[in-house]
């Protein structure tokens, strides 16, 4: 995850414009599904966003996110 949301927090990434909801986060290690709001997003994360098609591929181009269905 090369994106501006790393070390952004769960609410935050929400708070943005048109975001998404983030359903979970797969560092590689661990899957949290419903992280809470505090949980920092961390590099090389993986994550779920639910939202509509056009919403969450918005918002992973804006985002520098890799979008895969």
């Amino acid at each position: 995850l090369d994106s501006p949301l790393v070390g952004e927090t769960v609410a935050e990434v929400e708070a943005h414009e048109n975001a998404p909801y983030v359903v979970g986060v797969y560092d590689g290690k661990d899957m949290r599904v419903e992280p809470p709001g505090p949980f920092q997003i961390p590099t090389g994360a993986v994550m779920a966003f639910m939202g509509e098609e056009g919403q969450v591929r918005d918002f992973c181009r804006d985002n520098r996110l890799n979008l895969n269905k």
